[in-house]
């Protein structure tokens, strides 16, 4: 025998499919984004090809400037006031990269007598002329006195002129006694001097 179910009313109860068409389309919808949204947080675990590759070894090696030079030292003999006294040197680049001559260093004599080398004109030119330092001024010079600041490695005086590399050049070292040069030098003598060319890059 059969029997109603009724509610606590004393209703008849109707029962409901568990899934009804709604419920599921939702249930579908849920289950969509959720694998929606696992697909997209698992995105950054895909890995990407790739690969490398070694260049051949590589040689490295610097260049280098140099300068060398060949001469006669000056010495100076009977220098009276008005006259000029030259040596001529040979300067070789034999680096790899043109130099712009310069002078860096000048070391005055440690003594002498009567201060001749307080009245002393020191001059440096680049020639090329065939006369050699006969011929002065050069194409380009540095000229100073002991008495007054002198070049250095720090402050180098450039000669203005560029030696290629494998050149050569003359340089000419003059020392003179101006007219004004004072009696008192007479007679007078001196240790020697030197004078340090440098080169830079041009």
């Amino acid at each position: 025998m059969l029997r109603a179910l009724r509610n606590h009313h004393g209703e008849p109860s109707v029962r409901r499919p568990l899934f009804s068409p709604v419920n599921l389309a939702k249930a579908i919808g849920a289950l969509t984004v959720a694998i929606l949204a696992g697909v997209l947080l698992s995105g950054g675990t895909f890995a990407y090809m790739n690969s490398t590759v070694a260049l051949p070894s590589a040689t490295i090696k610097a260049g280098s400037a140099a300068l060398t030079t060949t001469g006669t030292p000056l010495v100076l003999t009977g220098l009276y006031p008005g006259q000029t006294q030259s040596a001529a040197f040979t300067i070789n680049n034999t680096g790899i990269v043109p130099l712009v001559l310069n002078v860096s260093g000048v070391a005055a004599p440690a003594a002498d007598a009567n201060s001749l080398s307080a009245a002393l004109t020191i001059r440096v030119d680049v020639t090329t002329a065939a006369a050699g330092c006969s011929i002065l001024p050069g194409t380009a010079g540095w000229q100073g006195t002991f008495a007054a600041t002198l070049p250095t490695a720090n402050a180098p005086v450039s000669l203005n002129s560029t030696l290629a590399a494998g050149a050569t050049a003359t340089l000419c070292l003059s020392a003179s006694l101006p007219p004004s040069a004072p009696s008192t030098v007479q007679g007078g003598t001196t240790k020697s001097f030197s004078v340090t060319i440098g080169g830079v890059q041009s």
